[in-house]
């Protein structure tokens, strides 16, 4: 489409083929009209981005400035009806996207764009991405310190969600096998930065939580822009750090650099090194731990030993010698025999003396009628006395001997006189009686006790064999 067609098409008449013949030339005024006409029909809509440069705000309100890249630049104008759409406020330097139509202003010709949204580009943006991203989860309770887990002291399997190449697990490794070289590290390789990256961590993050194999999970990677960071700010790894099962420390670029990772994990840690140390305990404070352990169980073991030896020592003391006891018990039963005769001679004092009386009665009734009858009756009563008095003193008599019987069956003298006898073993303090052959060793000096006796031994060797 030339200029006189798309004069024509805008209803401007310059005659015959304005500006083509020298008799017939256009003005000034017509030709920029015409071609600001033509520009801004052929470019109603375009998105640009580039850097701020001379940027004024007039007393109107409206904002000019010059919109560059390295090679060229385009004047620019952002009138008041538009500012509203801002995003940011215009500074010198400032990357922005800003979508415009182009124009030019025809009283001097110049060719610029109109305005009409501005928001900053590249790391403004992604600033803005992230305090978005942060307000959302905050408000979710993604962040909230009460559903923080403790890391466990002593992790036996620790995960790594890294680059295999990077720096960030040569650091993590080197300072676990510095640290605490009995955790086993199990590495879930991902690309940490670009079009995959996001997909690839939020892959090994779930895949970490579904086999639960770790005790705690690492997840980051070296220093960067906040462009190559990007990937830990995603929602997709916020969440799946949110859901994993076990957990988890964010150690994403250096100490100044701040993720949304870092929020959602259970632990932040500034630098990949310091998150190797936040789940490894120190080999030397490790040491000095157990250390404490041990005395402490050796305190315990002295306090335990000495408080049985308190109690075998009283238990000792209350253990009696067979001896002692057998002869307690002949003394309860001599007591019980001289108590049997004293009752045996009271019973016969006292059934005389009724004996007697009844006697007496008899002479008393003898002249009298009945005299044969209640002599019978007195035999009768005699016989059945007599009878009492036998079975009282066999059943007493069968009692002793059957006491007896059962204190010699435990006496010690009576084993010994079936052909054992009793050893003991001789030592400075005291004398232990021995029941079985592990508890004498060679040069023990015994003594045997026999029916007629004593006599010393020293033990020359021992052979214990096992009797079922």
């Amino acid at each position: 489409m030339d200029e006189t067609s798309l004069l024509n098409e805008q209803n401007i008449d310059f005659g015959e083929a304005p500006g083509r013949t020298r008799d017939n030339p256009l003005t000034v005024s017509s030709l920029n009209q015409g071609v600001k006409i033509y520009l801004e029909e052929a470019f109603r809509s375009v998105w640009l981005v580039g850097e701020l440069s001379n940027v004024t705000r007039a007393r109107s309100g409206h904002w000019y400035f010059s919109l560059k890249d390295e090679e060229a630049q385009i004047r620019a104008a952002l009138f008041r009806g538009h500012q509203s759409n801002l995003q940011t406020t215009p500074t010198e330097g400032m990357q922005v996207l800003v979508h415009a139509r182009v124009s030019l202003y025809a009283p001097r010709g110049d060719y610029q764009i109109i305005v009409d949204y501005l928001e900053e580009a590249g790391e403004g943006a992604f600033r803005r991405e992230f305090e978005r991203l942060k307000a959302k989860f905050i408000k979710e309770g993604l962040f909230d310190s009460a559903r923080k887990r403790e890391l466990p002291k002593f992790p036996q399997r620790i995960g790594v969600v890294t680059s295999p190449t990077g720096a960030a697990i040569q650091d993590i490794l080197n300072v676990l096998d510095r640290r605490y070289p009995l955790a086993e590290v199990v590495i879930y390789p991902a690309t940490v930065q670009g079009v995959n990256a996001i997909t690839e961590i939020v892959q090994r993050i779930n895949q970490a939580s579904i086999e639960k194999t770790c005790d705690v999970l690492i997840v980051g990677r070296g220093g960067g822009s906040i462009e190559d960071l990007w990937a830990f700010n995603s929602e997709q790894v916020v969440r799946a750090l949110f859901e994993c099962s076990i957990p988890t420390v964010s150690a994403v670029g250096h100490e100044t650099d701040v993720t949304l990772a870092d929020f959602v994990a259970d632990v932040r840690a500034p630098t990949p090194s310091v998150a190797a140390e936040h789940v490894s305990p120190d080999r030397v404070e490790l040491l000095e731990y157990l250390i404490g352990i041990e005395r402490h169980l050796q305190r315990q073991i002295t306090d335990i030993t000495r408080s049985y030896a308190h109690q075998l020592l009283h238990l000792k003391k209350r253990l009696r010698h067979p001896s002692d006891r057998l002869q307690e018990s002949q003394q309860r039963l001599d007591l019980t025999l001289r108590l049997l005769e004293r009752w045996g001679t009271q019973f016969f004092l006292n059934e005389n003396e009724r004996l007697q009386r009844l006697t007496l009665q008899l002479q008393r009734w003898a002249r009298s009628n009945i005299w044969a009858q209640r002599q019978q009756q007195l035999d009768k009563v005699q016989a059945r006395l007599t009878q009492a008095i036998e079975r009282q003193i066999l059943t007493k008599e069968q009692q002793v001997k059957y006491s007896m019987a059962q204190l010699h069956s435990v006496s010690p003298l009576t084993i010994v006189k079936r052909g054992f006898s009793i050893i003991r073993k001789i030592e400075p303090t005291s004398t232990q009686v021995i029941t079985r052959a592990a508890a004498l060793k060679a040069s023990d000096l015994i003594e045997l006790e026999f029916i007629d006796g004593h006599c010393s031994a020293t033990i020359n060797s021992t052979n214990v064999t096992q009797v079922d």
